[in-house]
């Protein structure tokens, strides 16, 4: 496989977590920069703390592990083989028994609502790309090298690819993961996430357009 291709895998790889590139101005084509301001250096750190209880090696390959085996991707299939089993008069039923507006209630909503449009891909998409941002935000810290990000990546671009029809596919997976993981998420944010989508699928320059979905994903990097 020829160094190009290999440039090109890995700029797939760094395209599942294009969303947070958008928002946090970081390049579609590298992990650069390899140096950043202290302050953010301060900022990704205490995120990675706050939010995944990441401050050393070891539990950064532990919650990327999670992600890959487990993540909300469990839960989510967990809902969806429930509703499955069910007629959707008990479906209904069931829903009605929960408290309205109670988390289970609304993740209940937003399976039945595209379970049928995501099929055996469900939240992966989510998943992997909260996977890039834990990647990218531990390079910038120095906890993670390159290398070990794009095999990570590499990893969950090998298990992404074949349940999804597309970019635009994968980014449906990713909006209807993060509703699923927090019902409560507000209308304003789902908006700005839509728009971040919205410009992805429609920029000339975005790597959604430019990288085919379906290129051939070496065993390895």
């Amino acid at each position: 496989m020829s160094d190009q291709h290999i440039e090109l895998v890995k700029r797939w790889c760094l395209a599942l977590g294009a969303i947070f590139q958008k928002r946090e101005g970081w390049s579609h084509e590298t992990f650069e920069p390899r140096e950043i301001a202290r302050q953010d250096k301060d900022f990704y750190r205490q995120a990675l703390a706050d939010s995944w209880e990441i401050v050393n090696r070891d539990q950064l390959h532990s919650q990327l592990d999670w992600l890959y085996g487990t993540g909300q991707q469990a839960s989510y299939i967990e809902t969806r083989n429930l509703i499955d089993c069910m007629k959707a008069v008990r479906v209904e039923a069931l829903a009605c028994e929960i408290a309205e507006g109670d988390t289970e209630r609304l993740r209940l909503s937003v399976v039945m609502q595209y379970r049928h449009a995501l099929g055996e891909g469900g939240v992966l998409g989510f998943d992997a790309a909260r996977a890039f941002w834990i990647c990218k935000a531990s390079y910038l810290v120095g906890i993670m090298t390159e290398q070990e990000a794009y095999a990570y990546l590499h990893k969950f671009a090998i298990r992404v690819q074949p349940k999804f029809e597309g970019w635009h596919h994968y980014s449906l997976s990713y909006m209807v993961g993060k509703e699923f993981w927090r019902p409560s998420t507000t209308v304003d944010n789902l908006n700005l996430l839509m728009k971040d989508v919205k410009g992805l699928a429609t920029d000339p320059a975005s790597p959604w357009l430019t990288i085919p979905w379906n290129l051939a994903l070496p065993e390895s990097l």
